[in-house]
Order: C-alpha cells, then sequence, then structure tokens
C-alpha cells in the first residue's frame, strides 16, 4: 500500500566558488544551488545562493566564519515561500594541536502550503591533532 508513496527522485546541483587570500588570512566563498525532488504526491524545487566570509587572526590561532544560504521554494512549480540557512563559526588553537570551536546554525523555513518553522542548534567542540 505504501510502495507508491516511498519511491522518490532526487537531482543536486552546486556550483561553488572560494577566493583565499593567505596575506590577509580570509577567504570568501559564494556558491549557487539547484535541489529537485520528485515524490509521489508532490514535487518540491528549490534555487538558492550562498555567501560566506573566514577572518583567521593571531598567526591563525582564533579563526571565524560565517555562511548564509537563501533557497527561493516551489511546490508543485507554484511558489512556496523560501529557506534561509545561517551559521556562525568561532574557533581557537592552542598548544599547536588543541582547538576549542563553537558553532551556531539556524534554519528559517516559511511556507504558504505548510507549517513555518526555524530550528536553532549550538555545539561546542575539542579536537586534537594527533600528528
Amino acid at each position: 500500500v505504501t510502495r507508491i508513496y516511498g519511491n522518490m527522485q532526487a537531482m543536486m546541483l552546486a556550483l561553488n566558488h572560494t577566493s583565499s587570500f593567505t596575506r590577509w588570512g580570509n577567504s570568501i566563498n559564494t556558491g549557487l544551488n539547484y535541489n529537485l525532488i520528485k515524490m509521489a504526491l508532490a514535487e518540491n524545487k528549490q534555487i538558492g545562493a550562498t555567501l560566506g566570509y573566514t577572518q583567521n587572526f593571531f598567526k591563525d590561532a582564533l579563526n571565524t566564519n560565517a555562511t548564509v544560504n537563501y533557497n527561493k521554494s516551489y511546490i508543485d512549480k507554484v511558489s512556496d515561500g523560501n529557506v534561509i540557512n545561517g551559521s556562525a563559526t568561532l574557533g581557537y588553537t592552542f598548544a599547536k594541536r588543541h582547538n576549542l570551536s563553537f558553532t551556531y546554525n539556524i534554519i528559517k523555513t516559511t511556507s504558504l502550503q505548510y507549517e513555518s518553522y526555524t530550528e536553532m542548534l549550538g555545539s561546542l567542540s575539542y579536537t586534537v591533532r594527533i600528528k
């Protein structure tokens, strides 16, 4: 009974570019994306763009990153709203092999056909480089 509803096709295309400026310790990334998901009862298409910036300080001991992605959403070829995804990271490297970082993500989904919602996630991580 549910077999026809479980079948799904997905196509995802992305074009990304990063420009790094080692002299200033920063980089800029941009991107375009196209996502198409076909399901038994609906087709979801999202077209969007990404912009991000990274900056390192104190001989790369402190690093920051901020990225935002905007997608326009269509359901069954009808404009349905948008998805905005943002993230920010602050990391600190010490004793040459240890890194402590905090990342915050937020996703805001606006839809005309479905309930709109916002997701937030914060994470704290500690990394040790063995080599």
